[in-house]
């Protein structure tokens, strides 16, 4: 219901801007309309100029004082009365130029077009005779065969016409920009509230305007996001806490029985496998809540500058003074330039061991690890490959779309890619899985090799 009212808001609001519109142009027409200085612009009428000129005795009588105030009064040029053959019998004001004898060609001419220069008006006499009424030639012009019209009036329908253009394109930018502008006051709240909550961060929308109740679900939905996160994030921090104790208990009582030569072999052995498996538990508890404290920003990194060659061959370093069984290789390869790269390196250092650690966990018939790092300008890409059996293509696909959780098998492979993905993504980089032929896998983390300006890692 929401979405529907939404629309049908805007659905009025465009049949009114259309309203708008139209009103807007019915104005402004009406104004070029009442502009425009049509040949009714003859201030003295021929009905009455006419009527001054009476037919008496074959010829006509011109009440000369009336139609000379009429005549003077409208401002018009001349006029003259011409009888039935064509002859000037009465004139006023008659420019010398014009001619005193008209044949019916030359009254067809003029009164369709001009005399000379002079746009005229005729209105036909008692007894065949004809009124003629010349117009001011820098003022009117004749539009058509029939109808004069002012200069100045030509002038205002042609500006106005381009007036009335210009202000259509005009008035459609406008309503459309406010139309617009509004749709977008409305949706960018909503829309960094969706781009926030996508991000997992907290959103606090203002539950105002058109979006109203769309802004109120979006701040509930990121309130039980919120409580859920920090109920999951308790809950983590509380199992790891409340196992942590008994586990130490378990791994030191385990140690003991494992090194007392006073028990047979096999039950030294059992209690091995007792602290391997709790030494497995108590890796497995630490990378859950470093998981969590780097999803819910917990984890600050310390940024230092350190040698990525240095890191990885600590890391392979550690790996082997721990007791590597025989069945495994580590090797350790470099690339491209010499220089440090900015990163925690505790973090870095986790993220490799946890990949040669699956390599290792995921093969128990033995294998081969590579560690490379490849340095360049502006990244450095460290790369854990393996000879081993590597991962299912769909198992793959879901790691490098990021779906962890997916690709959690009984192996855990998911969940240790998944650590590695978070301190990459902390350090403003990225994790890819590919296959090794014939068997193994391939994961290359590929970081920036300096943070951005402001302290944080580079998006």
């Amino acid at each position: 219901m929401t979405a529907q009212r939404f629309f049908r808001r805007y659905f009025l609001t465009g049949i009114g801007l259309i309203l708008l519109f139209l009103v807007a142009n019915g104005v402004m027409l009406l104004g070029l309309s009442m502009a425009i200085d049509r040949v009714s612009a003859f201030r003295a009428p021929l009905d009455e100029l006419a009527a001054c000129v009476q037919a008496e005795g074959g010829g006509y009588r011109v009440r000369q004082a009336e139609i000379t105030a009429l005549l003077e009064g409208s401002g018009l040029p001349w006029a003259m009365v011409l009888d039935a053959e064509g002859g000037v019998v009465w004139s006023w004001q008659l420019p010398p130029s014009l001619c005193l004898d008209y044949t019916a060609a030359d009254v067809a001419r003029f009164s369709r077009w001009y005399l000379e220069d002079y746009p005229v008006l005729e209105r036909v006499l008692d007894g065949g005779g004809l009124l003629v009424v010349a117009g001011d030639k820098d003022r009117l012009v004749r539009l058509g065969l029939s109808n004069l019209m002012s200069l100045g009036g030509v002038r205002t329908m042609l500006y106005g016409g381009l007036g009335i253009v210009a202000a259509n394109l005009l008035l459609v930018v406008a309503l459309f920009w406010r139309s617009t502008r509004r749709m977008e006051q409305s949706a960018a709240p909503l829309m960094e509230g969706i781009g926030k909550i996508a991000a997992g961060q907290p959103a606090a929308l203002p539950e105002t305007g058109e979006l109203a109740p769309v802004q109120k679900a979006l701040n509930r939905v990121s309130a039980q996001m919120a409580r859920r996160d920090a109920a999951r994030a308790e809950w983590i921090n509380g199992i790891s806490h409340d196992v942590r104790t008994p586990l130490s208990v378990i791994l030191g009582y385990a140690g003991t029985l494992a090194a007392d030569p006073a028990l047979p072999p096999a039950a030294r052995q059992q209690a091995g496998m007792i602290c391997a498996q709790g030494e497995r538990l108590r890796d497995l508890i630490r990378d859950l809540n470093l998981v969590s404290q780097l999803e819910y920003s917990m984890q600050p990194l310390q940024w230092r500058h350190l040698d990525p060659v240095e890191l990885a061959r600590g890391v392979l370093s550690e790996l082997l003074n721990g007791g590597l069984d025989s069945r495994y290789a580590l090797e350790l390869q470099t690339a491209g330039r010499e220089d440090t790269i900015e990163g925690d390196p505790a973090l870095l250092a986790r993220a490799l061991e946890n990949l040669v650690r699956n390599s290792i966990r995921h093969n128990p018939g033995g294998c081969t690890v590579t560690v490379t790092v490849d340095r360049e300008p502006e990244t450095c890409r460290f790369t854990v490959q393996d000879d081993g059996v590597g991962m299912t293509a769909a198992a793959m696909e879901r790691a490098n779309a990021g779906q962890f959780e997916a690709a959690q098998s009984g192996a855990q492979h998911g969940f240790g890619l998944r650590l590695v993905y978070g301190i990459a993504a902390a350090h403003g980089g990225t994790i890819a899985c590919r296959p090794v032929r014939p068997t193994g896998l391939e994961v290359t983390i590929t970081l920036p090799a300096a943070r951005a300006r402001d302290g944080t890692a580079p998006a």
